[in-house]
């Protein structure tokens, strides 16, 4: 079967970043680790670290997967803290330790630096298209993919 271009550049695309080892940017932490790190630290402003049922909304991963991340996260690594919502105690909060923080720091001024390198390939209109881009592509495969899972779903009934 013969592509199309377009389809064949994307394909292409996913391939060739899935190749990128992002991880290692933070060899001690794993990719949903890391996704974790930047949750937590967009939430600490707001509320003091993020919510398990959050995170795994976010992750798209059941509470119970999140639970195993954050055991290793908490017992091996150290990094963060579970406390209860002083407001909800039904609700968990998860922040980061004094080590979790300093990591955190030390990753995000990494990836900021190879983020500038890697955008400085592009001139500064074809960075702002580029955004604009990704932001409408992430806004198509966000429809497109709820209408899949809402046709799928509407098949099985």
């Amino acid at each position: 079967m013969k592509l199309e271009p377009m389809d064949e550049a994307f394909f292409r695309l996913l391939l060739q970043m899935n190749q990128i080892k992002i991880d290692k940017l933070a060899p001690e932490l794993k990719t949903h680790e890391l996704a974790i790190f930047y949750i937590i630290a967009k939430n600490t402003d707001i509320k003091g670290g993020a919510y398990v049922s959050e995170i795994a909304d976010l992750l798209n991963i059941p509470v119970s997967g999140v639970s195993r991340i954050l055991r290793r996260l908490e017992n091996d690594l150290m990094y963060i803290r579970r406390t209860p919502d002083p407001s909800d105690r039904r609700n968990t909060i998860v922040s980061f330790t004094k080590e979790g923080k300093e990591n955190y720091e030390r990753h995000k001024s990494h990836a900021l630096a190879l983020a500038t390198r890697i955008f400085n390939y592009l001139t500064k209109e074809e960075q702002v298209k580029y955004l604009e881009l990704s932001d409408r592509l992430y806004k198509a495969f966000e429809t497109e993919f709820s209408n899949l899972e809402n046709k799928l779903n509407n098949d099985i009934n």
